[in-house]
């Protein structure tokens, strides 16, 4: 039934469906935990894949099923999908809607303008950042112990890490991007990097958050290891071109060099652990060399 009622919703303008939705909704009373959840956002979408039955999930993003976007495309697959609007959300009669801090906030207030329960995340800008909102997950689902396992999961990852040989000759690590956009503290790679015993690039450069660093800075002060990232030559782009120079080709040739794929670090979840895991291999390569 929610999903006529979420064509119909789609399909009439949002005048009629709002009449639609205003005429058939009756919110079912709050079960203990939540039974019908919804999620808006890319990065909500992995924090209740990980938590929650299948059974209690009605809807994830449409970007949920992007392998480049999510660690949890896979187990996105089966879900339906929406684009984050209020009317469609409606009709499918949640009692919990899951979403980012930055949705459209005319849709967040007519979730809750007919009761029902939306909680946001921030994005992850850390480690830190991911355990906290795994918890806020966990208690928004009802799911608190299962959250909690998963921060601890983190935790002990961190305490295993190989201790860092000299801590005031880290390697500089850098994301180098499309059209040179690079990170610096205040991103969740970078805090990734620094945990794995690397030096941010912004460290080095002296910016936070990211930053487009030009060719020519970036090959007068080129890094121990450098991320290229995921390959976005298909469909091609005039931003892949800047990884064709030769004179870049020759700085990645002589430093060591690891792809972490953007999934792990759009999006802070337990997965991140991998792209820790790469950069610690790259460190524990490079301090080789």
């Amino acid at each position: 039934m929610s999903g006529v009622l979420t064509t119909m919703a789609e399909r009439l303008g949002p005048g009629m469906a709002l009449l639609l939705i205003a005429l058939l909704w009756a919110q079912p009373a709050m079960a203990a935990k939540p039974q019908r959840i919804v999620s808006t956002n890319v990065c909500t979408d992995q924090l209740l894949l990980s938590l929650v039955e299948p059974e209690r999930i009605l809807s994830l993003s449409y970007l949920s099923v992007d392998p480049r976007s999510s660690a949890y495309a896979a187990e996105a697959a089966p879900f339906p999908k929406n684009r984050g609007g209020a009317e469609a959300v409606l009709a499918m009669r949640p009692d919990l809607v899951v979403t980012g801090t930055y949705a459209r906030p005319q849709s967040v207030a007519l979730l809750r303008r007919f009761g029902v329960e939306v909680v946001t995340f921030d994005p992850a800008a850390s480690l830190a950042d991911v355990q906290r909102s795994i918890l806020k997950m966990g208690k928004a689902v009802s799911e608190a112990e299962r959250a909690a396992a998963k921060v601890a999961r983190i935790d002990a990852a961190l305490a295993a890490l190989p201790p860092v040989a000299d801590a005031a000759a880290r390697p500089v690590y850098a994301d180098y991007g499309l059209n040179g956009w690079t990170s610096g503290d205040g991103s969740l790679i970078a805090d990734l990097a620094a945990k794995a015993g690397l030096r941010p690039y912004g460290d080095v450069a002296g910016f936070t958050g990211a930053r487009q660093v030009s060719l020519e800075q970036f090959l007068t002060a080129p890094p121990d290891i450098i991320d290229i990232g995921d390959d976005f030559s298909d469909p091609p782009t005039l931003s892949v071109l800047q990884f064709r120079h030769p004179a870049l080709r020759a700085v990645l040739a002589a430093s060591e060099t690891v792809s972490v794929p953007a999934k792990y670090t759009l999006c802070g979840t337990v997965r991140s652990l991998a792209a820790l895991d790469l950069l610690v291999a790259a460190r524990l390569a490079a301090e080789a060399r």
